[in-house]
């Protein structure tokens, strides 16, 4: 097609685009027509890469569009849409994500809110005036706690909030306090009544280490509250789990104060990594077979690491040299060197995990470390190689218990225990091997030393650490350590009674001294005057 504008002679000239019946028309001058049409074809590439680049800017702009409407429907199915804090759903995942990676186990709690008479505020005063409440109320609450801190709305007139680290437990009473103070100065207008709420707490980990369970002692803890005036309420465990805790500790450091004695005659007819490469082995049945009825643990590879230093310091080395030092040192006093346990466990955690050393525990460890030198240092007939040798046990079991905690809330006790143990297992077999080369004509294996490593196996290494684990669930670990001493008793009673050791002046000087030194590091601690009011 011809066209003339002002003198000008050009021509229209089309191209199909093959799109329905698109076609791209150009408008060139006759002159230039006449020279090349190569540019038509670069005009062609331009317009189809500006045609493809506004496509892509347009599928971008959408697919932002998109995920920004489907994060904001994400949002709103997390939150609480009256007061804008989590809801109950989101509470409970984020609060049972922490407890399950927490490895400080820095003392926490969990605030259970009620709103007193809520029902009576919505009948006096209508829902929306009671919605204005709760938004007041919500207020507060995010003043008096952190941004880390997790606050939410459990449903209807009830809130949760759990505090990371509160400290210590006076903080979480003057903290409970100031909102019950806070929540009766809201002003409302043309508000009828009275605004009043209730407190429950549950500590953690004193309490419990997982959702369900601090939830449940709060939720008592609330309702106690309420029957008794409204006011703020903290609770420990029932008094029925508290007796049954006892009875697990009890029976779990008798066993263990039996293992001296025992593996003292086993170790009398079989050496010493022998013993303790059947007794991993043994337990690791034991357990093995028990963890078939339960649900299969996945190890991260991240706590691969974790798991071998249990297993090889705490209880390839330090076990070993548990069972060398009982045989060249003696039962008792083996056990005697084991009780400075929870105190060395105290000045590890306060090195690897910055905990606090409290004045306590100071006390107990030079009353501790007095013991030993009465007993070392006086004269006392000893075995200084199997008192070294045991001490270096202990440093081992306390390193391995403070990196321990690391994982604790990730695996089940059963899967900690039973790993490391098949570790151990390893590790002892080559130091076994080589020990029976050397010794086998001084091995005597017969019904009672079989019977020994069975009862050293089952009895003092699964069962009894079944037992300590399920006691550590209920109880809180100071409380549990303190018994201690309960194994030196043990193992010294039986070991005069069994092997007629000679207990000497100095010796049951030292070990009084110990056990004195260890309870008080582990039972006396000053508490705040509004710590005495709530624990009871």
């Amino acid at each position: 097609m011809t066209l003339n504008h002002n003198n000008k002679t050009s021509y229209m000239a089309y191209y199909p685009l093959k799109i329905n019946d698109w076609i791209m028309c150009y408008n060139i001058d006759a002159d230039v027509a006449q020279e090349s049409y190569t540019f038509i074809i670069y005009a062609e590439y331009l317009l189809f890469a500006l045609f493809v680049f506004a496509l892509v800017i347009l599928l971008f702009t959408i697919y932002k569009v998109n995920n920004k409407h489907q994060k904001r429907l994400l949002e709103f199915t997390r939150i609480d849409a009256l007061t804008g804090i989590k809801n109950k759903e989101t509470l409970q995942n984020e609060i049972s994500t922490y407890l399950k990676n927490d490895s400080s186990q820095q003392l926490g709690a969990l605030f259970m809110i009620d709103v007193d008479n809520f029902k009576t505020v919505n009948d006096l005063n209508g829902h929306v005036i009671g919605d204005e409440v709760l938004k007041n109320f919500v207020s507060i609450l995010k003043e008096s706690f952190t941004i880390g801190d997790i606050v939410g709305r459990a449903g209807g007139d009830e809130f949760i909030v759990f505090v990371k680290d509160i400290q210590e437990l006076g903080n979480a009473i003057n903290t409970a306090q100031e909102i019950c103070q806070k929540i009766r100065n809201i002003e409302i207008d043309n508000f009828k009544g009275t605004i009043s709420c209730s407190i429950g707490i549950a500590f953690y980990p004193e309490h419990g280490t997982t959702f369900k369970d601090l939830y449940n002692l709060a939720d008592q803890a609330l309702y106690q509250t309420k029957n008794q005036g409204r006011n703020v309420y903290c609770r420990t465990k029932g008094e029925k789990k508290m007796k049954k805790s006892y009875v697990y500790l009890l029976t779990t450091f008798m066993l263990w104060g039996s293992l001296y004695v025992v593996s003292q005659f086993v170790l009398g007819k079989i050496p010493t990594f022998t013993v303790a490469m059947f007794r991993y082995l043994i337990a690791f049945i034991a357990l093995s077979l028990i963890s078939l009825k339960s649900e299969k643990e996945k190890i991260e590879k991240s706590d691969y690491k974790y798991f071998f230093i249990m297993g090889f310091i705490g209880y390839f080395i330090s076990v070993d040299y548990q069972l060398l030092g009982t045989k060249i040192a003696g039962g008792s006093m083996a056990s005697l060197i084991n009780s400075l346990n929870p105190v060395i466990i105290s000045v590890m955690a306060m090195i690897i995990l910055n905990e606090k050393l409290e004045m306590n525990k100071i006390v107990g460890i030079v009353l501790s470390l007095a013991g030993v030198y009465m007993i070392i240092g006086t004269g006392a007939n000893i075995q200084f190689l199997g008192v070294l040798i045991s001490f270096i046990a202990v440093i081992g079991w306390a390193f391995m218990s403070v990196i321990s905690r690391k994982i604790s809330n990730k695996y089940s006790a059963l899967t900690l225990t039973k790993v490391s143990m098949l570790i151990a297992t390893i590790c002892n077999i080559p130091v076994s091997f080589l020990e029976v080369q050397m010794t086998h004509p001084l091995i005597q294996v017969d019904l009672g030393a079989v019977l020994g490593l069975v009862y050293i196996g089952v009895v003092c290494t699964a069962f009894t650490n079944i037992l300590w684990n399920k006691s550590l669930s209920l109880l809180p670990a100071n409380t549990c350590s303190a018994f201690y001493p309960i194994k030196t008793l043990t193992s010294s009673f039986l070991g005069v009674v069994v092997f007629h050791e000679v207990l000497t002046t100095s010796f049951v000087l030292g070990s009084a001294f110990i056990i004195v030194g260890v309870l008080i590091s582990l039972l006396f601690k000053k508490r705040t005057r509004k710590e005495k009011e709530v624990l009871v």
